[in-house]
């Protein structure tokens, strides 16, 4: 895609390596995207921001949980 949503929420399956999901992130805010959201297979999401390295929360949906219970 020429570009990215404002934020990218990608479900990470066991068979996805951490190389390959930074690259995905990367691929994202190259094009565009504010934020890139990982969601593991237990629910927990981290919260990636092209402004803050160390974002625990979204800054474009701050009340949005850390933890997604099936």
């Amino acid at each position: 895609m020429p570009i990215a949503p404002e934020i990218c929420v990608e479900i990470r399956s066991l068979s996805n390596s951490v190389v390959e999901m930074m690259g995905k992130m990367q691929l994202y805010f190259a094009r565009g995207a504010e934020e890139v959201w990982f969601c593991d297979e237990n629910g927990n999401i981290a919260f990636y921001r092209h402004d803050t390295p160390d974002a625990t929360t979204s800054k474009l949906c701050p009340d949005f949980p850390v933890k997604f219970e099936w």
